[in-house]
């Protein structure tokens, strides 16, 4: 968990960082971390999650494949 104290763009910037670099297999969206930033090594790609976090939030495959 990265950026908490960051404003929403650094944390942006952070976060497009953490996916154009290539280290990170995954890097979480802004929609579901909007006030941090989460990134991690991955041995398998994300999937959407098999619990939804609301009944109401749709998944984009945009959120789901990393």
């Amino acid at each position: 968990m990265f950026g908490q104290t960051l404003s929403n763009s650094e944390r942006t910037t952070l976060r497009n960082s953490a996916k154009n670099f290539g280290a990170w297999s995954y890097v979480e969206p802004a929609s579901l971390t909007p006030t941090w930033v989460h990134f991690d090594k991955r041995a398998l790609k994300s999937a959407c999650p098999s619990r939804r976090i609301s009944s109401s939030k749709t998944w984009k495959r945009s959120e789901c494949i990393h």
